[in-house]
């Protein structure tokens, strides 16, 4: 007899969780609604996605719904800002939840990409062969990934970045929007690389790159 196919149920309610919606929609994953921690969405919805109610108090079973993290992150120059989408990412694991990774069907991902629970590739994306990509990361919208780049958990690279062949990148770590890193450079754990900046050195943990001209600062 066949199995039946987990429902999908979306954390959180923000930007981020309305750009996931289609995607899972286009994956044609059956998308049961939103979770949130945002008491101002309880009764709505979001994109014709009901809102089930607030976290913690809707009873979710793992065997019979997968998750997906509908946490975003807007780095600062105090850190990458991805904390609260780890940690969320995190407790439900422990708790024997799969994420499934998430790939519009407008990203373009080479067959040899190796890629980790709950990573999220947004439209217009494109990922090169040989590439690593960690647990509960994402390649947002137009992000260009060359080929035997290595992500760790836990990143973000934001619109229009481009990682070029070799990079590394840290765990917790937020690439800015339209940011360029030169091959095998090394970015280290929960750094932040500002939209626009161009690196072209190996980046320390905890660091800011600010770009035109790039400074580094510790946090």
């Amino acid at each position: 007899m066949a199995m039946k196919q987990q429902q999908i149920v979306i954390i959180g309610g923000g930007g981020h969780t309305r750009v996931l919606i289609g995607m899972v929609q286009a994956a044609g994953l059956p998308l049961r609604g939103i979770v949130t921690a945002n008491a101002a969405l309880l009764g709505s919805v979001v994109l014709e996605v009901p809102v089930l109610g607030l976290e913690g108090e809707v009873d979710l079973d793992p065997t019979e719904v997968m998750l997906v993290n509908g946490v975003g992150n807007h780095a600062t120059g105090k850190g990458p800002g991805l904390a609260p989408r780890t940690a969320l990412y995190q407790r439900y694991r422990a708790m024997g939840f799969d994420f499934p990774p998430i790939i519009s069907p407008q990203a373009v991902v080479h067959a040899h990409v190796a890629m980790g629970e709950g990573v999220q590739v947004m439209a217009g994306a494109v990922i090169q062969p040989g590439v690593i990509i960690g647990e509960n990361s994402i390649i947002n919208t137009c992000a260009a990934i060359d080929h035997d780049v290595v992500l760790s958990p836990h990143c973000h690279i934001a619109p229009a970045a481009v990682l070029c062949g070799y990079a590394v990148v840290g765990e917790g770590t937020h690439i800015g929007a339209g940011a360029v890193i030169i091959d095998k450079v090394r970015i280290g754990n929960r750094a932040v690389i500002g939209a626009g900046a161009t690196v072209t050195k190996h980046v320390p943990d905890a660091a800011v790159i600010r770009p035109a001209p790039a400074v580094t600062e510790m946090l």
